[in-house]
């Protein structure tokens, strides 16, 4: 079992500390006991053997005693005794070391300091507090004043202001570009938003966002517009207004480890006073006969592990149910299940149990409704054709 460097350091002092107490106390009683006379005729100041002087007087120093008794007084160090009491109390100090270099620097200090800061227009100032006794708190303090007064305040082990970039993402920020949600405008209502990201860790990259708005009286004041899941802002569509793409992490490691989890991305836009799917960004054309005959001759080739096959249909399922596709998506699971030990019927009953689970369920079911409404009008338009 190890032990902390500081720590330990700590407690090798106390014991070192301790350790000199018999040490004081020695020196001490050396010093209070001193020399005794026993017999001996000796100068009260500077303690000269007078033995065979006549009178009171030292030869030495010139000292006149008060009496004869006074030549014959006990020789105490007084120094000594003094230097024996110090070394006692830094032993004694031992003892509290570890409480006095605890305590003392949180009684006098501020327990949090400045990490970053944030001004936004309106009287608004964000600020991320972090501890600075890292022995009593890990979490971190995100502060939101205005005008001086807090309006907002949550602790958390990281705290980071803005949303993240993703360089790969379609409409996000490019390297190095400010990051969505510093008092700029996300949800399109025309008054400055704040975004904060609060890393949960895990391999999958898991956060939780937080979407505020910094109004002022005229706009409402200060609002939470809700918690959001793992994701970003960015510009989907390229109209100015940033939609929030959100990760799909109720599936990982379910049927794979964290590298061949199925993620799939769900484009929010914000509408009123929620955030609602964005069936025009999501919703994508069926697959074709060639693409679901390519899937099937993959599927079937024993040449591929069949652990690869499986991940390659259940990407190919999930993708399909969360772009607005979700009956070729069952077709697609029905005539490309590879050959294995996994059983197809288990499969899907677990599979519809997952999304029943996810906390995109409704979102996912409006998409398929909107899907299936704009495949409806189409026939209809193609009919009509006719």
């Amino acid at each position: 079992m190890g032990y902390c460097p500081r720590v330990l350091g700590n407690h090798l002092i106390a014991y070192a500390l301790l350790g000199v107490l018999p040490l004081g106390l020695i020196v001490l009683v050396r010093g209070v006991v001193g020399d005794r006379a026993r017999g001996r005729v000796r100068c009260p100041r500077c303690w000269y053997d007078m033995a065979g002087t006549a009178g009171l007087v030292c030869p030495e120093c010139g000292k006149r005693a008060g009496s004869p008794r006074a030549l014959r007084r006990t020789h105490r160090r007084w120094r000594m005794a003094g230097a024996g009491l110090l070394v006692m109390a830094a032993g004694a100090t031992g003892a509290w070391w570890p409480w006095v270099r605890h305590t003392v620097p949180r009684m006098v200090l501020p327990a949090y300091v400045l990490e970053s800061r944030l001004e936004v227009t309106g009287g608004y100032v964000v600020r991320v507090l972090a501890p600075r006794f890292r022995d009593d708190v890990l979490e971190r303090r995100l502060e939101i004043r205005r005008h001086g007064r807090v309006v907002f305040s949550t602790d958390s082990i990281y705290i980071k202001l803005g949303a993240s970039v993703w360089p790969a993402l379609p409409g996000g920020p490019g390297p190095g570009a400010k990051p969505p949600g510093l008092g700029d405008d996300v949800t399109g209502r025309g008054v400055p938003d704040l975004v904060v990201e609060f890393p949960t860790g895990g391999s999958g990259g898991n956060s939780t966002t937080m979407l505020f708005e910094l109004g002022d009286e005229r706009s409402g004041g200060f609002k939470v517009i809700g918690t959001l899941p793992t994701g970003t802002f960015a510009d989907m569509d390229g109209d100015g207004r940033p939609e929030f793409v959100a990760v799909e992490q109720s599936l990982a490691y379910r049927w794979s480890p964290n590298a061949g989890s199925p993620r799939p991305l769900v484009i929010l836009r914000y509408r009123s006073d929620h955030f609602v799917p964005a069936a025009d960004l999501m919703i994508r054309p069926p697959m074709t006969e060639a693409e679901v005959s390519a899937l099937v001759a993959r599927s079937a080739d024993e040449k591929i592990p069949e652990e690869e096959r499986f991940l390659t249909v259940l990407k190919t399922v999930i993708d399909l149910i969360y772009h607005g596709q979700a009956e070729q998506a069952w077709q697609v699971l029905e005539t490309a299940w590879p050959n294995g030990p996994r059983d197809k019927a288990k499969f899907g009953a677990e599979l519809k149990a997952a999304l029943a689970q996810s906390p995109w369920v409704t979102e996912i079911e409006l998409l398929q409704l909107e899907s299936s409404r704009r495949k409806a009008g189409m026939e209809a338009g193609a009919a009509g054709g006719r």
